[in-house]
Parts: structure tokens; C-alpha cells; sequence
């Protein structure tokens, strides 16, 4: 008898609501599953249209660059050709010859009051904060020789002083000196941590033809302006000597480097990355006005008539 109790007991009908409920819960559990899983496709795919549409991005942005690169260097090489072309019909006759130093000289005039490097005018409170040029002292002599360089017809390079230095052979006596010629200053820096420049120059300007005035940009939290002599004491630097420099050479349509120490080659690129300062992309790639000259003069006091003179005269 208990055992036929038993069987009915186990045999009883499920209740038709619990059966109901425990299917609701198992529909709705796949259901969840089945929207997450759908979540989880989207977002992968997504995510995977995202990148390729990064990775299209990148690829037309470096056909971009690398377009303007080749139009940059087709626009050079056809510049370097005009220039070949009008050094050869150039009639370098001494009348020529000395036309072209006073263009020279009031070339480099036109620059009066362009402040020094842009370094030195970070901050707001600069009085030549925001400027829209900056030239140091090779980067005036640069700037007016490249504005005219169809008239000399060759293109300086992007040197400091000592490569300035290097491209004119002639040295010549202060006697001898004609307006556009240049005054090289050697020296040794008071801080050890300077590095010396090459030949030891640190600093040029321009000769006047007006007893012993110079222009240039000599005061580096200052601006480019007629000095009434070239030589003067500086709180950078010691030992000075003055070099006197003949233009006769640019003038005659060469720029190459003179010195065996110094051959001063064209700079290959060598890119650090895509995007980096030395990327051959680069719009800043080339020589600036601004940044490649005397970076370590600082604080240089007003001429004095007491100074004593060391003039050089290459061999």
C-alpha cells in the first residue's frame, strides 16, 4: 500500500503555472544571450570599420604629403634651372658687379628692425612678441642674398656664419673694405657649456661704407640696426677677432665652400618618423632665418671707443 502511495505521489501532474514560468525564464535567458552576443558583433565590427577607415585616413594623408613634397621639389629644381640659366646670361662686368653690392646693402637695410631669434621673444610681455619674422646675424645676410639670388644667381645655403665664412676666400684689410662686405668676429664663449662654432665665429654684419658702421642683428633681445662700429664687447664671449671678408665672390655668381676642413655638404634628410621634426615631409625641413646663427651670444653691451683690435688677414 505505501508503495502504491508512493508512485502516485511521484507520478502526480506538474503544476501547469511552475512549467510555464521555468520556460518564460529559459526563453527569456536566450533571448539576453542572443542580444549580447548581437552587441558584441556590432561593436567588433564597428570597431573594425573604424580602423580601416583610420588606416584609408593615413594612407591618403601620406599621398597628400608625399604630392606636396614632389611639387615642393619640382618647384626647386625648376628654380635651380632659372637660376643656372640667368647666371649664364649675366654680363658680370665690373659696372654689374657694383650695382649688385649696393643692392645688396640696401637689401639687408630693408630688414632694419626685424628682431633677433624668435626665442628670445617667447612671452607676451616681449616687445617683439608675435612678430612676423625673426632673423639673427647670418640670417639677415641669408635672407637679403636669397631675395636676390636670381640677380647673383646661385641660392646660399642654409649655414651659419662659418659656413657664410667659408664660401668667400677673399680677405681682405678694414682699407679695403666696400659697402656689402662682411665683418666676421671670432671668439671663445665665457660658458663652458656653449658649444664653439666652427673657426670659432659667432657673429657677422654687414659693412656700410661709412667709416666704420656696420648693420646687423647684434643684441639678441633686440632688433636689426645700423651700429656705428663693428666692434664692441660682448658678455658671451671673449678673445675676439675681426675678419674682414670681400663679397667679390658671390658677386661673380660662386658659392661653394673653400675650406678642406669644411666641404658643408647638402644636409641629407633623415627622417626620425612620419610625423617628426626631421621627416621628409616636413614643411620646416629646410635652414630657417630664425634659428641657425649665432644662438649663443646673449647680452651684448653697446660699442666701446676703448676697445683694443685684433685684425686677421688670412694667408
Amino acid at each position: 500500500m505505501d508503495e502504491g502511495r508512493e508512485m502516485k505521489e511521484v507520478m502526480k501532474p506538474v503544476d501547469c503555472d511552475e512549467s510555464a514560468g521555468d520556460v518564460s525564464n529559459s526563453s527569456e535567458a536566450k533571448q539576453a544571450a542572443a542580444l549580447e552576443f548581437k552587441h558584441d558583433v556590432d561593436k567588433k565590427r564597428d570597431n573594425e570599420q573604424e580602423n580601416n577607415s583610420d588606416d584609408e585616413s593615413k594612407q591618403v594623408s601620406l599621398q597628400e604629403a608625399f604630392l606636396t613634397f614632389k611639387k615642393k621639389r619640382k618647384s626647386e629644381l625648376k628654380q635651380l634651372k632659372k637660376l643656372q640659366k640667368a647666371k649664364e646670361d649675366l654680363k658680370r662686368t665690373p659696372e654689374f658687379k657694383e650695382k649688385l653690392r649696393e643692392m645688396f646693402l640696401k637689401q639687408c637695410l630693408l630688414y632694419l628692425g626685424v628682431p633677433y631669434h624668435k626665442k628670445y621673444h617667447k612671452t607676451p610681455e616681449c616687445e617683439y612678441f608675435g612678430a612676423p619674422l625673426y632673423l639673427d646675424c647670418c640670417g639677415l645676410v641669408r635672407r637679403a642674398l636669397r631675395d636676390l639670388e636670381t640677380d647673383f644667381g646661385f641660392k646660399l645655403g642654409g649655414g651659419n656664419q662659418a659656413y657664410q665664412f667659408d664660401t668667400l676666400p677673399h680677405s681682405i684689410t678694414k682699407e679695403e673694405m666696400k659697402p656689402g662686405d662682411l665683418v666676421f668676429i671670432s671668439g671663445s664663449y665665457f660658458s663652458e657649456r656653449s658649444k664653439p662654432q666652427k673657426h670659432d665665429l659667432v657673429h657677422v654684419e654687414v659693412w656700410m661704407g661709412d667709416g666704420d658702421k656696420t648693420v646687423g642683428a647684434r643684441y639678441q633681445r633686440g632688433a636689426i640696426q645700423v651700429h656705428d662700429s663693428y666692434a664692441f664687447v660682448s658678455k658671451s664671449y671673449h678673445s675676439m677677432n675681426y675678419h674682414f671678408k670681400s663679397i667679390d665672390t658671390w658677386l661673380d655668381g660662386v658659392c661653394k665652400s673653400f675650406c678642406d676642413e669644411h666641404p658643408w655638404e647638402q644636409r641629407k634628410y633623415s627622417p626620425k618618423s612620419s610625423g617628426g621634426k626631421y621627416a621628409i615631409f616636413n614643411e620646416d625641413t629646410s635652414s630657417s632665418e630664425d634659428g641657425s646663427g649665432d644662438e649663443q651670444e646673449e647680452n651684448v653691451e653697446e660699442p666701446t671707443s676703448t676697445i683694443t683690435e685684433t685684425v686677421t688677414k688670412s694667408q
